[in-house]
């Protein structure tokens, strides 16, 4: 658990913008909600950052790396999990897992993984590890940023597909097309609300921070589905 100390010096103009940047030195603390004052202000942030978060990126799965990025993010879910029962993998290669969830889900006879075969795929996959007393999955099209900031707070990574992802101008999906990326971070100030991102695009910065609305684009469909595996 890692959370990113305020400085007692920032002023209420930082908790207007839109991107927290962490400061280069980070400091364990306790994870909760705190509050704040600053006169006659009160500010509630909550920063919580799950450590070890793997980060495998499309472009290093060569056999279908077009539209490989729902293989790609639940490989990182699996490794993940993996540093903490390590029978969930027999490999340091993230590839081999990734060829299993190809197999599982059908992904190179399709050519792509609706968010529908996200739990049931990763299910299939803990059982076949004999951890399905111990793992749960869980997917829904219903939550908020509240529901993603109690999953992270309990160091369980979230899966989310969203809709036209992009970051700046570095790369994007355009018109509906669809884009996993595993959240590992929260960072709330007051109003402001921001996660960070493993996105699985080289190009884009390895702890991408993005403007909670911004991201899942309230209103727009089909509705993003958040996917995540929790203990039992």
């Amino acid at each position: 658990m890692k959370i990113h100390r305020l400085i007692a010096t920032i002023g209420l103009s930082v908790f207007i913008v839109g991107t927290y940047l962490p400061s280069a030195e980070a400091v364990e603390q306790p994870d909760r909600l705190t509050t704040r004052d600053r006169g006659s202000t009160s500010l509630d942030y909550h920063i919580h950052e799950i450590e070890n978060v793997p980060h495998y990126y499309m472009q290093d799965y060569g056999e279908v790396m077009d539209n490989d990025c729902a293989i790609t993010a639940l490989s990182n879910m699996i490794m993940y999990w993996d540093q903490q029962y390590p029978q969930l993998v027999s490999t340091d290669d993230w590839t081999r897992v990734a060829n299993r969830l190809v197999a599982l889900s059908g992904f190179k006879e399709k050519g792509s993984i609706s968010d529908s075969q996200l739990q049931p795929v990763l299910e299939e996959y803990i059982k076949e590890h004999g951890l399905s007393n111990v793992l749960k999955v869980e997917s829904t099209h219903s939550f908020d940023y509240a529901t993603v900031e109690k999953y992270i707070s309990q160091d369980y990574p979230v899966l989310v597909s969203l809709n036209a992802y992009s970051y700046g101008d570095i790369h994007g999906v355009t018109g509906y097309g669809r884009h996993a990326v595993v959240i590992k971070g929260v960072v709330r100030m007051g109003s402001v609300k921001n996660v960070i991102v493993r996105s699985g695009w080289r190009a884009v910065p390895e702890n991408a921070y993005h403007d909670w609305d911004k991201l899942i684009k309230p209103g727009v469909k089909p509705l993003p589905q958040i996917t995540t595996i929790s203990r039992k």
